[in-house]
């Protein structure tokens, strides 16, 4: 793929140095940018992140070694104490988020328990969060839609960016305070013969429709057959879609 994400480190007056990917907040850190072979990174650059095939962004690990450009860096932890109180670089409250290691944010301690996640994550610097815990809350009233991409029109960028979710928590030990950056990995929908969606997942094909070619989510339903015909239903929702296909808005 052409599409790729873009780093641009700034140093920031009273802040620090502010780490933005297309655009969106990242993290910030009290020095420098400094590339694997001891070289401070350029500052106020806009420069592609790729991956071991030159064209992947799927580097996510703290401590991971991420190419920006022609320069190697490490990927920094998430922090973003000295940016929380100015709108300008993080627009959206950090949220309160479950205590750390419970039942409602479980540590991934191990990696290899998760083998979706291996790849990108190391052990306890994630968590699996339950986001009705939060929806349930007024914490994200005022937020957009973290399931909805903002249109981005940079060179090379992808059309649609999500909107960057913060949150702290305390783990109730070592009352060590951890931020997290909201990663949405997953929603889950039940979609079974007994009891399939009922707009055929056309919502989900809607709120997907800005994102790169190729990337679109497609109407998850089946065609009636002998196999699903005798837990068929009727939808009248105005999402609703057929197999494959793209809903009429």
């Amino acid at each position: 793929t052409s599409i790729l994400k873009y780093l641009q480190v700034d140093l920031v007056p009273g802040v620090g140095y502010v780490w933005k990917v297309d655009g969106n907040f990242r993290t910030v850190t009290e020095g420098p940018p400094v590339t694997t072979d001891g070289s401070i990174f350029p500052l106020e650059e806009r420069l592609p992140i790729k991956w071991k095939n030159g064209n992947s962004w799927m580097t996510d690990c703290v401590g991971c070694k991420v190419q920006v450009g022609s320069h190697m860096l490490e990927n920094p932890a998430v922090n973003v104490q000295g940016a929380e109180d100015d709108a300008s670089i993080l627009p959206h409250d950090v949220v309160d988020l479950p205590v750390y290691g419970s039942v409602d944010l479980p540590s991934i301690e191990s990696p290899t328990e998760y083998p979706m996640f291996s790849t990108w994550i190391h052990a306890n610097e994630a968590a699996l969060l339950n986001t009705t815990d939060l929806e349930d809350s007024d914490q994200c009233n005022n937020f957009p839609n973290f399931r909805q991409p903002i249109p981005h029109d940079a060179a090379g960028a992808p059309k649609g960016v999500f909107p960057t979710v913060f949150g702290h928590s305390v783990d109730p030990v070592t009352f060590e305070e951890h931020y997290f950056a909201y990663d949405p990995h997953f929603t889950f929908y039940e979609n079974t013969v007994e009891n399939p969606l009922m707009d055929g997942g056309g919502q989900v094909v809607i709120d997907t429709e800005d994102l790169a070619a190729g990337t679109q989510v497609k109407c998850q339903n089946a065609r009636r057959s002998f196999l699903n015909e005798d837990h068929c239903k009727m939808s009248y929702l105005n999402t609703a879609c057929e197999p494959n296909t793209l809903p009429d808005k």
